[in-house]
């Protein structure tokens, strides 16, 4: 078939070509910035065209990813016949019928980032609209939720990081479990916050198994609450050792025991500051218990 060999710069060639072509075609563009504006002056290179109309008389377009182009890029185009084309980018079609989208799911979601961008540093430190969630990826709603969080705006941040959950985004289930168990943006309802604490886990979230350790013992069921704990620390997490030692430390016969998993916490290479301190002052608050006790 009929291809488009592209090399810019002596980076690795693009063949462009489709079997079914009927116009095939390559441009150079060049877009001018917006003054103020994140978006500076860009050119990209790009291959597009248009198939021959099928059975039913349609046309499909079709379309490479463009190419970002910097000042002195070289581009080299040789027309030539080959079996092996890369494939497009996209397949789509654009009649006064249909009109779908020319561009990828991944170059959607990239568009969407830049939008959000743009209006981060026009609203500044200010909560920015949230009346395009749906428009987001998970990862984009998982940063407005955290921004709507720090802001204050609990309800809103609910929403976002619920909204990426149901589309199976393991971190954001964690935070809407963290919100139920702490009444936040929503009523506090532990038995939701363990529904998706078990969705995170399943989803492979660790972090999770300690977190759904809490959610028990806030219910009172503390035989779950320490399976929960052990099977954090069996993952590698020391948070699970901090909170069973907080356990133990409510019957002084287990005092001994309680140690032994704060030394283990304070041991883990995977806490953070604030939980290992907290973890050294109880150890240190124990150890001085046991000593008034031996005298």
């Amino acid at each position: 078939m009929l291809a488009l060999k592209v090399e810019i710069a002596g980076q690795q060639p693009l063949i462009a070509g489709v079997e079914e072509w009927s116009v095939l075609a390559a441009h150079v563009n060049a877009l001018r910035g917006a003054s103020g504006s994140l978006t500076a002056d860009s050119f990209d290179f790009s291959i597009g065209g248009l198939t021959t109309r099928d059975a039913d008389g349609i046309a499909h377009h079709f379309r490479w990813p463009r190419v970002p182009l910097g000042i002195g890029s070289t581009v080299a185009i040789t027309l030539i016949e080959t079996d092996t084309p890369h494939p497009p980018a996209k397949l789509y079609r654009s009649d006064h019928e249909v009109q779908e989208s020319p561009f990828t799911a991944e170059e959607l979601r990239e568009m969407r980032l830049q939008d959000y961008l743009e209006l981060k540093k026009e609203f500044g430190n200010e909560v920015l609209p949230t009346a395009h969630l749906t428009e987001m990826s998970t990862g984009e709603l998982f940063l407005k939720g955290d921004e709507l969080y720090e802001h204050g705006d609990f309800e809103e941040a609910f929403s976002a990081f619920l909204m990426a959950a149901e589309q199976g985004d393991t971190s954001c289930m964690t935070r809407v479990a963290s919100m139920y168990t702490c009444g936040e943006g929503v009523s506090c309802d532990f038995d939701k916050a363990i529904e998706w604490e078990l969705k995170a886990i399943e989803g492979g979230e660790t972090c999770a198994l300690v977190n759904l350790g809490i959610s028990y013992r806030m219910k009172g069921d503390l035989k779950k609450a320490k399976y929960w704990f052990e099977k954090s620390i069996e993952a590698g997490d020391g948070c699970g050792a901090l909170e069973l030692a907080k356990l133990y430390m409510v019957t002084p016969k287990e005092s001994e025991r309680a140690g032994r998993y704060l030394c283990l916490a304070i041991a883990n290479n995977n806490m953070c500051e604030a939980d290992i301190e907290e973890a050294q002052e109880l150890l240190a608050e124990l150890q001085s218990y046991q000593s008034n006790s031996n005298t």
